[in-house]
């Protein structure tokens, strides 16, 4: 049984030849070096002669080194696979980090942007090139929606780019636009009612130095919304509207408060007209395929030259 084994064991240790019990043929073998080890080491633990006889426990021994060392070769060969898989998305991060900077870099050394609206970003690393960028050319009138948690309650950005969105993104902002699960973040507070939005909404703004628009509708059941600026605090009243097409409504909001300021209205007119304008675009009822679908952006236009 033993020799049976070592021939097992020869083929792992990656010799061609065949295990042989015949002393010219072992020498070729360098595998049998290995073996031989073994043969010691059980000769020395068990006090037994291991090269004519195999005791039971012995077996379990053995048993158990070729199942370890095929659990130890398949952890190894994942963990290889995990660090090529690494090392590729290192190199994408860097590939897209680069590229990110230049678009941004195109974009103010050609026409320079009124005001700048930014949404999800999920890495750390991307987030550094924004703010970099952002203080590099002075951007003023800059709003932040800070994606976090999709509408199922699950994470969108890992932790780390959490940190690095509040210390360098959310200090050059003009306003920030949390719901109630991401102003909660924010603040480490639990957003129940009115005066925990109050409370969360001075919190971010005395921490990170840029005004706050709670927005309400998330989990409070109304829609009014609070703009905390310098200190002070305003309530926008809204209505809920009986649409289940809301897919982007946040991210509307924050484009359109964006383009307000863009405009020179000052940031509560901005809001002011943001929240309206979301409003009727919901109110106009559009329907486009299954599931949630967008509110009508263009409710407001008036085709001059289609017929």
């Amino acid at each position: 049984m033993l020799r049976e084994w070592a021939r097992g064991a020869t083929e792992l240790t990656g010799a061609s030849s065949s295990f042989s019990a015949h002393p010219a043929k072992q020498k070729q073998i360098a595998s049998v070096k290995i073996i031989d080890k073994i043969l010691e080491y059980f000769e020395k633990e068990f006090k037994i002669d291991a090269r004519g006889y195999r005791p039971q426990e012995v077996d379990k021994f053995l048993d158990m080194v070729i199942r370890d060392y095929a659990e130890y070769n398949s952890i190894i060969k994942k963990l290889d696979k995990d660090l090529k898989d690494l090392a590729e998305d290192n190199s994408k991060l860097k590939q897209e980090v680069r590229f990110l900077k230049e678009q941004l870099d195109a974009i103010f050394e050609d026409i320079f942007p009124d005001s700048v609206k930014i949404g999800m970003v999920s890495s750390s690393k991307l987030i550094d090139v924004i703010a970099d960028r952002l203080k590099f050319y002075s951007a003023k009138n800059i709003v932040v929606d800070p994606v976090m948690v999709a509408t199922s309650g699950s994470a969108l950005i890992k932790t780390d780019a959490i940190k690095t969105l509040v210390s360098k993104l959310l200090p050059l902002a003009t306003l920030v636009t949390p719901n109630i699960p991401e102003a909660e973040i924010l603040s480490d507070m639990k957003i129940a009612g009115k005066e925990d939005m109050i409370k969360a909404a001075e919190f971010i703004e005395k921490s990170y130095g840029c005004s706050v628009l709670l927005k309400g509708g998330h989990s409070i059941k109304d829609a009014n919304d609070l703009l905390c600026e310098n200190g002070r605090i305003i309530w926008f009243d809204g209505k809920r509207i009986d649409n289940p097409n809301t897919h982007g409504t946040g991210c509307t909001l924050s484009s359109a408060i964006a383009s307000n300021l863009a405009k020179g209205l000052s940031l509560t007119k901005s809001v002011e007209k943001a929240k309206e304008y979301i409003s009727k675009a919901l109110m106009a009822g559009l329907d486009l395929g299954n599931g949630s679908g967008p509110l009508m952006h263009n409710f407001d236009l008036k085709p001059k030259y289609i017929v």
